[in-house]
């Protein structure tokens, strides 16, 4: 059982935004995801969502088959804001289980074309938008993609 690492991609259609990123220091901010038990004849699909900060590690046990594994973020995948396309957020390592799912939340910094920038935004309802001065994040995706290593 090694560690397998996946690549948190994120991508979105901006409007009057210059960039967004999170809004707290990368020890900080959490990312928020679902994982799987990837134990041969399990696969069990984790309900909870589990918060990962940048230089720790969780400790995971499968509720299934009692399979232990441990999850994490990968240093120095961090802090370049995004600036439209698809970009790599952060690097999820992980050992026993794979992320399955992402979830924007609460602490995002936008920052518009204008200068003004927004703290603590939330993206959790999938964009956000300030429409009467023509600020918006909409279209917001994310995807996992298994790197090998």
């Amino acid at each position: 059982m090694g560690v397998e690492r996946f690549s948190l991609k994120i991508s979105a259609r901006l409007d009057g935004v210059a960039r967004m990123e999170p809004g707290f220091e990368d020890t900080e901010f959490p990312y928020w995801l679902k994982f799987k038990c990837t134990a041969e004849g399990c696969r069990l699909e984790h309900s909870k969502w589990i918060p990962l900060f940048v230089g720790s590690k969780v400790a995971l046990q499968c509720n299934d088959c009692s399979r232990r594994g441990t999850l994490g973020l990968a240093s120095g995948c961090f802090g370049v804001p995004y600036v439209g396309g698809e970009s790599t957020l952060a690097v999820v390592e992980c050992c026993g289980f794979e992320p399955i799912a992402y979830q924007f939340d609460m602490g995002w910094k936008i920052v518009g074309t204008n200068g003004i920038e927004y703290p603590n935004t939330s993206l959790s309802t999938g964009g956000f938008s300030l429409d009467d001065i023509g600020v918006s994040v909409k279209n917001l995706e994310w995807k996992l993609v298994k790197l090998n290593w």
